[in-house]
């Protein structure tokens, strides 16, 4: 790729870059690897939360209701506003009020709106709806990270305007090594051998407030032990039928979404002691380096968290999927393993079993075809990037 000469200085917005959840800091951190390959780059984060973004990341960074003066400056002096994250548009009228502030800003200094690699939820407000037009009818590029979210694009957006499918930012994110992932899995006394399977969960018990942010479906209470004592039933096959190690490995770790909780449940329910001999619940916060870097030492994983699906995958880990929103389904489809794929709603020990079944027998094939995928999505990427570049460098019209 043509190395970009100037140091590009981007302002971003929409990840959750103040908490320490694996998913939003791993696709800021793969969207800045990736432009740091072919140039440098300044980042400005708009955060609520701008003293911890920037103790982490020693970058600027300023929150709407105390800094909004610096906010403007910044986007005068920007070369780009980034729109990103997971889920950064959603029904809620001050945070959509605020984003359409922040796009208009930015076209009155003549700087260009990105929407890099996201999804869509479910907008029914019409004012809501009527801003995220405003939003992408202002932006240069629109990017969509799966399926459903570049059909809406096109429906947002009219006749003749492109819309993009840009990977996941996540899987051009740099893991630690093998050799570091390894100490840190000795450290939590997990030996790995050829049949530690990681399982990443995600609780359910957070307030209605947080849910309505953050989860396309709610789900009943028996459904929710369904899924726990499903999961409970599996680890119990795992370690005493396949003789495996299994190893809980929390996305995020603070409330009111702590991953913990469920899995210490899980492991508090299991009445064998062989059993829980062979599993073990990690109770600190890895970052997404180190995560991604433990995904690529197991010989499976089975996840719910969306990025533990995206940082698998792209370490060509077999994996299995238990959706509670459309996105894991979209990740599932995009890297070719759909049938690995089961909604939480139907979760059921039977799909679990043959699943592990098909990757415990051609464990091998699921990894090439994973490698090869992976080929094929890494240089969809590059293309994408390069477009990006070229409206942010050159003056490009939309892309």
């Amino acid at each position: 790729m043509k190395k970009v000469d100037k140091t590009l200085n981007i302002c971003t917005t929409g990840t959750w870059l103040s908490s320490s959840n694996v998913g939003d800091n791993a696709v800021f951190l793969g969207i800045k690897d990736s432009i740091e390959k072919i140039g440098k780059v300044k980042f400005t984060v708009f955060s609520s939360y701008p003293g911890r973004v920037s103790d982490k990341y020693q970058v600027s960074s300023y929150a709407p209701k105390t800094g909004i003066l610096s906010i403007i400056r910044s986007l005068r002096n920007s070369d780009a506003l980034f729109f990103t994250g997971g889920t950064p548009f959603y029904d809620d009228k001050f945070h959509m009020t605020y984003f359409s502030f922040l796009s208009f800003v930015a076209s009155i200094f003549r700087k260009k709106s990105v929407v890099y690699s996201i999804s869509l939820r479910d907008i029914k407000s019409s004012y809501s709806s009527y801003l995220l037009k405003y939003i992408c009818g202002n932006s240069c590029y629109l990017g969509a990270r799966e399926d459903d979210t570049l059909k809406h694009f096109y429906l947002l957006s009219g006749k003749g305007r492109k819309v993009n499918l840009l990977p996941d930012p996540g899987t051009q994110l740099v893991p630690i090594s093998s050799q570091q992932a390894k100490k840190i899995l000795e450290k939590e006394r997990m030996y790995v051998h050829d049949k530690t399977v990681g399982i990443c969960l995600r609780g359910f018990s957070s307030s209605d407030e947080f849910k309505k942010h953050h989860f396309n479906s709610k789900f009943s209470s028996e459904k929710l032990d369904n899924f726990k004592d499903t999961i409970k039933n599996f680890v119990e096959y795992l370690v005493s039928k396949k003789k495996c190690n299994v190893i809980f490995l929390p996305m995020h770790v603070y409330e009111p979404d702590n991953d913990k909780n469920l899995a210490k449940e899980i492991y508090n329910e299991l009445e064998d002691n062989d059993v829980k001999e062979c599993v073990r619940v990690v109770k600190r916060q890895y970052g997404p380096r180190e995560m991604k870097g433990i995904f690529g030492e197991l010989f499976a994983l089975v996840g719910v968290r969306f990025h533990s699906l995206v940082l698998s995958s792209s370490m060509h880990t077999p994996l299995i999927s238990i959706g509670y929103a459309k996105k894991n389904r979209a990740i599932m489809d995009y890297v070719g393993k759909s049938d690995f794929h089961i909604d939480l709603d139907g979760l059921d020990l039977r799909f679990l079993k043959t699943r592990f079944e098909k990757i415990y027998k051609n464990r091998k094939k699921v990894v090439d075809e994973l490698a090869k995928r992976y080929k094929e999505i890494n240089k969809e990427y590059n293309s994408q990037l390069r477009k990006v570049l070229r409206v942010i460098t050159e003056g490009k019209k939309n892309e």
